[in-house]
């Protein structure tokens, strides 16, 4: 209902802020302004009935890119197993473990489980710590849970419960 907003219309004390009216847009976003007139876009009209038309393909483009980042990032979450899986693969071989690739690779995994509810704690504490930091101790963790879960998994009962033969014992 506002014919037009100014510089002056926008409220400094938010990051963000993002006014429309009849005439034009006025963003500001971390101590920036800029002001787009509609006029200048030329024969281009938008009014309510146009964006009204255009919600259900908007709702179903955010439905779909909802879908493609959740499908991405358990992607990137066990291509991260897969990389810390190289580790226990090390561990693995140097001390004459003989475990199927399978078992390190859910060590891997369950390593992460660690980290996730890290990420997901830090994120609900107001405490700001650099990300550099979270994501060294992230590492050093995930990389600690591999080493010892590769190292627990060579007893005779983790054999026996994996359906493997032991390694032989060189004495």
């Amino acid at each position: 209902s506002v014919q037009e907003y100014s510089i002056d219309d926008v409220n400094d004390i938010y990051d963000r802020v993002i006014l429309v009216s009849k005439t034009n847009i006025v963003n500001y976003q971390m101590g920036r302004t800029q002001i787009i007139k509609f006029s200048e876009f030329g024969p281009l009209h938008f009014d309510n009935n146009i964006i009204n038309s255009l919600l259900p393909f908007i709702y179903l483009i955010f439905f779909i890119l909802a879908i493609l980042i959740y499908v991405f990032e358990v992607g990137a979450y066990f291509f991260a197993a897969l990389l810390y899986s190289l580790v226990g693969l090390i561990v693995s071989a140097l001390s004459h473990a003989n475990l199927r690739y399978a078992t390190v690779f859910k060590t891997a995994i369950y390593g992460k489980v660690t980290v996730s509810i890290l990420y997901a704690l830090l994120n609900i504490i107001p405490i700001t710590i650099p990300g550099y930091f979270i994501s060294g101790l992230s590492i050093l963790i995930t990389c600690a849970y591999v080493v010892y879960g590769t190292l627990s998994h060579s007893s005779d009962a983790a054999y026996e419960e994996a359906g493997l033969n032991n390694p032989p014992m060189n004495f």
